[in-house]
């Protein structure tokens, strides 16, 4: 149950740490003082920013990230955002039903 908490507290922040991170790759910024500021968690910022670290991957789900001009950073992460939060929504859907008709 606190797990399940945890998830959902860190995952309402998903456009918040994919912003920071952006600032951390783009300006230099500190990840101990962006987390401080924005209220987020170090260790996940942390994670967040080497995952969104530019490369030559190719990663077609982070296409739109990548390709975002600075002005709309903050746009781009807010869709992120509304799509995780309509795919987690499916699942937890998905899975309480598995566990209702299980029971």
């Amino acid at each position: 149950m606190e797990a399940r908490r945890y998830a959902a507290r860190l995952s309402s922040r998903l456009a918040d740490y994919m912003v920071s991170a952006r600032s951390v790759h783009a300006e230099g910024a500190s990840v101990e003082e962006l987390a401080v500021k924005q209220g987020l968690e170090a260790a996940v910022l942390e994670k967040w920013v080497l995952y969104l670290k530019p490369s030559r991957d190719i990663r077609p789900h982070l296409e739109r990230w990548f390709e975002s001009p600075v002005s709309a950073v903050k746009d781009v992460a807010q869709q992120y955002q509304i799509q995780f939060d309509a795919t987690a929504k499916k699942w937890t859907k998905c899975f309480s039903s598995r566990r209702t008709v299980s029971s």
